[in-house]
């Protein structure tokens, strides 16, 4: 949960530097975003999902330690709290108090979004076996609709 913190703060300082120094990189950066969620589309279809053959348990003090470790290299979380930050919040708000705001918000519900996808994804999960190719087809025209809304 700590870690959503920081990598959020993390997108919108980057974000904050970027549209105030480099606000000609934002073409670029939208096509970054864009990209990764078609390549992330294509992904979804070519890939076939596989159960989960896991049988090993990881100790609980790790725990704590694997899970931050897999928020703050999330690319989800920072293509994410970027793509918010510098298309939506920073050309509108330029206060330090309202990007504030905005980035605790932006912890909360990607914190949310997390969990709610967790709990979805574990309850749906034979659902999502036995109609892997639709499932997979429709999240992928949801991601590249996502990348044509960049624009």
């Amino acid at each position: 949960m700590y870690c959503f913190f920081i990598v959020t703060l993390l997108c919108g300082l980057f974000g904050f530097l970027i549209t105030s120094y480099f606000s000609s990189t934002m073409l670029y950066i939208k096509i970054i975003g864009a990209t990764y969620l078609i390549w992330l589309a294509a992904l979804s279809i070519l890939i076939q999902t596989k159960p989960d053959q896991s049988t090993g348990q990881t100790p609980r003090h790790h725990l704590f330690f694997r899970g931050c470790l897999l928020q703050i290299i999330n690319i989800k979380v920072i293509v994410f709290s970027l793509n918010l930050m510098t298309n939506f919040i920073l050309p509108n708000f330029n206060s330090f108090e309202s990007i504030a705001v905005f980035w605790l918000l932006i912890s909360v519900v990607v914190l949310a979004a997390n969990s709610v996808w967790s709990l979805a994804g574990s309850a749906l999960k034979i659902f999502i076996e036995n109609f892997s190719l639709a499932f997979n087809i429709i999240i992928a025209g949801l991601l590249v609709y996502s990348a044509i809304c960049i624009f």
